[in-house]
């Protein structure tokens, strides 16, 4: 079994609706991901499972329509949602507070969905700062 790891940097406001301390307002991050992807195939004739370019195609496209650049928000924080709808800003809806946490556990659920038979996400680590970071596994 193979495990191969890229790196991906997006930037985002979030805010954790309901939370009592500086990150109720809203705030943005230069956040970085890594995810780990495991894959069942042999060494292809050039040694490789699979390119990082085929990771990046797949995973920065999500991350740069989805998140960069956008308003990442718990789906209950109606008011701000619907400024930033007023204002035409992008804006994600996640369940729950888009925690470090949470981000990490939705594209561990999430980006399985785009990989081809014989690949799966095993991890995603999360940093919403250079000195913070969370870890989602998947447990199988």
């Amino acid at each position: 079994m193979i495990t191969i790891t890229k790196e991906f940097t997006f930037d985002a406001a979030h805010r954790l609706f309901g939370y009592e301390g500086k990150c109720f307002n809203l705030h943005g991050h230069s956040w970085k991901v890594l995810i780990t992807v495991v894959s069942s195939h042999p060494l292809n004739n050039l040694g490789m499972v699979i390119d990082f370019k085929n990771l990046k195609e797949i995973f920065q496209k999500w991350l740069d329509n989805n998140w960069d650049h956008a308003t990442i928000l718990n789906d209950l924080d109606t008011d701000v949602i619907e400024f930033c709808g007023l204002m035409g800003f992008k804006c994600f809806k996640v369940k729950g507070n888009p925690t470090a946490e949470n981000m990490a556990n939705f594209l561990l659920e999430s980006f399985n969905l785009f990989l081809p038979a014989g690949f799966y996400v095993e991890q995603v680590v999360v940093y919403e700062t250079e000195k913070n970071f969370v870890t989602a596994k998947l447990v199988r």
